[in-house]
């Protein structure tokens, strides 16, 4: 199958899906983003590609961010936005997403007790959210 039959079935596949799909798949891929941001973040922390294993121990914490990030983001119909019409206003939602994570993310890591999360760096979470901006953006 050659790559532009490809993309026309994937073309007529999105098309057909109702828009209730459409949002759960782009609400399923802005939470995906997270570990991947966060795992950028941690990377640039501790100057590696492999950041501690201790980072595991903080797990719950970050699937109390991925939840709340749904939370954040059904709230503010980010992923009712129609992919078209990505313009200036959707583009802030996101951002105001980026931020309130953000800020989530780090406020869990100060009020946990997890000895690991004691040595993060709040930039950390600056990074983090920026990570995620730019990944949900682009």
């Amino acid at each position: 199958m050659t790559i532009i039959v490809a993309k026309t079935l994937l073309f007529r596949l999105i098309n057909e899906l109702d828009r209730s799909k459409k949002s759960a798949i782009l609400l399923t891929f802005d939470l995906f983003l997270i570990p991947i941001a966060l795992y950028g973040a941690f990377a640039l922390q501790y100057a590696t590609l492999v950041p501690p294993v201790e980072l595991l121990a903080a797990t719950p914490i970050y699937l109390l961010v991925i939840g709340a990030a749904g939370l954040f983001a059904s709230a503010l119909g980010i992923s009712r936005v129609k992919l078209k019409a990505y313009e200036n206003r959707a583009i802030a939602s996101t951002g105001l997403l980026a931020i309130l994570i953000a800020v989530f993310a780090a406020l869990l890591d100060k009020v946990a007790a997890i000895p690991v999360l004691e040595m993060t760096h709040s930039a950390t979470y600056f990074v983090f959210g920026v990570n995620f901006f730019l990944l949900s953006v682009l």
